[in-house]
């Protein structure tokens, strides 16, 4: 695979709409076909005519897509944050099974695909971060998508892998 081509896998195309229509609040499973589900988490003060921030949580090894929602609630009510935890297809991200962005990252694109089509989100208040292998993971997506992240919340990385430089690894090697 070349880079160009390798790059244009870790690419997203979602991107927010500011819709203005009423959806659901609360703990969402977003049944995305997985054997492993995803969750979107919208506080009750959520409101289609403000905008609002958007923290996208990747999980770390092992782990699963509620482990972060669950820290976070709280903090998410307070603030008005939407959470947006998917969850990896295996026990981790397919950049560190498979050395290569795909299924994990074309998931976590219609993750935030449904959610950007049901919900107003800021486009300037929209987070990446993640726990572990979801912080590192979170790192390589945000490379390839800085146009679309404004922030990256990285709990214990151990590396990151830009898109296109497979063998190119910073920090510890998975």
């Amino acid at each position: 695979m070349s880079s160009k081509e390798a790059e244009m896998e870790a690419r997203l195309r979602a991107r927010p709409l500011l819709e203005t229509g009423s959806a659901p609040v609360g703990l969402q499973p977003l049944m995305l076909g997985a054997a492993r589900d995803s969750y979107l988490y919208v506080p009750t003060t959520y409101s289609a005519d403000r905008p609002a921030p958007l923290v996208l949580l990747l999980h770390g090894a092992g782990g699963h897509a509620r482990q972060g929602l669950d820290l976070l609630r709280s903090l998410a009510d307070a603030a008005g944050l939407l959470l947006l935890a998917p969850a990896s297809r295996d026990h981790t991200w397919d950049l560190l099974v498979d050395r290569r962005d795909g299924p994990d990252a074309a998931m976590i694109d219609r993750a935030l695909e449904q959610t950007f089509s049901r919900y107003a989100i800021d486009p300037v208040r929209l987070a990446i971060g993640g726990f572990s292998d979801g912080a590192s993971y979170a790192f390589s997506l945000e490379i390839s998508n800085g146009d679309l992240f404004t922030h990256v919340i990285a709990f214990s990385p151990g590396f990151v892998a830009p898109a296109g430089h497979s063998r190119w690894w910073v920090g510890a090697q998975p």
